[in-house]
């Protein structure tokens, strides 16, 4: 049988499943885009979390005999978007600033007596740092934002527009949610997010391929079964405890 490959939007993660069928051997997937294409992983069914915003991506398949390329996929959205890279959790944002960054060298240059060269000792600068301001339109959303900030997994910002946010990865170190206002006590608030930029990686969680609501019904009896065996809803749609 002959590579064949389809592309299906996940409106709840802001993401695409990739799923390959009649493959012979390993499946690779790739991200075409920039200088060089993106591997994204290995196996048939695969989901792309980091799948840039608005604008179209091309994603082909490799197995050991074929490569087939499938069609054009768009995901549309007018707010960036902030996942954790660890679980399936993505919301819609409004960002407000996210910069100066700040960084950090320590290299250091030692003076060495009777040598008119010094010696210096080479340390990579640090990823930038800086703090990240949400406005969050009430309570709900608010609430939302903190329980992703709450396990301290690194978190991936997709932008929406590049010349105003840049696209990337990073750890929460604090936060606070100040009003908008001195004066406000309700409403509208701002979440002021400090952060250490990381190395960016593809999101290490992938969901079950074949988890879906038929699997929550095999998997219990009854609806007190779903909250005694899962944590939060979250978990649920995660798969997990």
């Amino acid at each position: 049988m002959a590579l064949t490959v389809a592309v299906e939007v996940l409106p709840a993660m802001w993401a695409v499943r990739l799923t390959a069928t009649g493959y012979t051997g390993t499946v690779d997937w790739y991200r075409s885009g920039g200088a060089t294409d993106l591997h994204l992983g290995t196996g048939p069914i695969l989901t792309d979390r980091a799948i840039p915003l608005n604008e179209p991506v091309i994603y082909y398949a490799t197995d050991d005999t074929d490569l087939t390329v499938a069609d054009a996929v768009q995901i549309d959205t007018p707010n960036p978007i902030l996942a954790n890279t660890t679980s399936s959790n993505a919301l819609q944002v409004v960002a407000v600033s996210y910069r100066p960054y700040q960084g950090q060298g320590a290299s250091v240059w030692h003076p060495v007596l009777g040598r008119p060269d010094p010696y210096v000792t080479i340390h990579p600068a640090t990823y930038p740092a800086g703090e990240l301001v949400l406005r969050v339109a009430d309570n709900a959303q608010r609430i939302e934002l903190i329980r992703m900030l709450q396990p301290g997994d690194p978190l991936l910002l997709r932008s929406t527009c590049p010349e105003r946010l840049d696209t990337f990865t990073f750890l929460m170190t604090s936060w606070s949610d100040p009003f908008t206002q001195d004066q406000a006590k309700e409403g509208p608030a701002y979440l002021r997010i400090q952060y250490q930029r990381v190395t960016e990686v593809q999101p290490a969680w992938q969901p079950p391929p074949d988890r879906t609501y038929q699997t929550v019904l095999n998997e219990n009896a009854t609806y007190q079964a779903v909250l005694d065996g899962h944590g939060t809803y979250q978990a649920l749609l995660d798969g997990l405890p």
